[in-house]
């Protein structure tokens, strides 16, 4: 059994046709890289269980978040993060524009044992499992980033997650810090996902 594997919500997310990073390659690639900086893994300020492993390809990875100038617009829709069913819809911001090719990324692992299959808290419907084969660590996330060093959370994802609503995972303690709180709404108050406008 190898130690890293995929699930179908990273699968389905980090693609050229979403609106989230994506790396330029095959996933069985981007798991191979993984695996070759494994041993540099940190657990994730937000989940000690978690694990990232900080990535470099020069020009491999695509990146969808710009900062907004001065003077500048977007557009605010509302959609689904990823089909989930049961999950609430979420803001897209998007400006017109193509995702930016860069050289970080942060892939977020996240051990078998923490995506174990829960019912759906309001109707009991057993959850769907999202690991795909037999692994110790799966992929759930791929940061892509224009520079290095672990960005904050969205806070969308972070109050998703506090209150335990379906596609989140509780943090550690049952609570974020007022600390994590603020850098997120902080680093994220000017960024704006861009992509081709409907």
């Amino acid at each position: 059994m190898s130690i890293l594997g995929n699930t179908h919500y990273a699968a389905g997310r980090h693609v050229p046709a979403q609106p989230f990073g994506d790396f330029d390659g095959s996933f069985e690639e981007l798991l191979v890289l993984c695996t070759e900086n494994w041993g540099n893994r940190q657990p994730s300020s937000f989940n000690p269980d978690a694990m990232v492993v900080e990535l470099c390809a020069p020009g491999r990875f695509r990146s969808v978040y710009r900062e907004m100038q001065a003077g500048e617009s977007y557009e605010r829709g509302f959609g689904e993060r990823t089909g989930t069913k049961g999950e609430d819809t979420i803001p897209l911001d998007e400006m017109e524009g193509e995702k930016a090719e860069c050289d970080w990324a942060y892939a977020v692992f996240y051990p078998s044992a923490l995506l174990e299959p829960q019912p759906h808290p309001a109707t009991g419907e057993p959850g769907k499992d999202e690991r795909i084969g037999e692994h110790e660590f799966y992929l759930v996330s791929l940061n892509t980033q224009l520079t290095p060093g672990e960005e904050p959370m969205h806070p969308v994802t972070m109050a998703r997650n506090q209150k335990e609503l379906p596609g989140g995972t509780a943090p550690e303690g049952g609570t974020y810090t007022p600390e994590q709180w603020a850098d997120s709404v902080w680093f994220h108050r000017n960024r704006v996902r861009v992509g081709p406008r409907s």
